[in-house]
């Protein structure tokens, strides 16, 4: 009888011990959005405006856009670039093309 009851307290311990919190076992399957810093999302550079492209295009003509950022609470575009000379910098423009200095 004593070994029937420390198998049975031997079990019990054995599966809490291996019992999960509900919050990590939901069963359902959670999504996050990319979100970058500062309130930015990544956009595609289809989705740049002309303006945006010519502004870039005359200020750094040998420049190319690696990947563009738009804030919708500022109303402006950031925009990972690499220049002819192989440095990269991040630039801030408006939907006018205009670039704005942001430290």
């Amino acid at each position: 009888m004593k070994k029937l009851l420390f198998i049975a307290a031997f079990s019990l311990v054995g599966v809490t011990a291996f019992a999960q919190d509900k919050n990590d076992m939901d069963g359902e399957k959670t999504t996050q959005v990319a979100k970058s810093q500062q309130g930015y999302m990544e956009v595609t550079l289809d989705e740049l405006p002309g303006e945006v492209v010519m502004g870039l295009e005359k200020k750094y003509p040998e420049a190319n856009i690696d990947k563009a950022y738009w804030n919708s609470e500022d109303l402006k575009f950031k925009l990972d670039i690499t220049k002819q000379d192989g440095t990269s910098e991040s630039l801030y423009v408006n939907k006018e093309g205009k670039f704005l200095d942001v430290k």
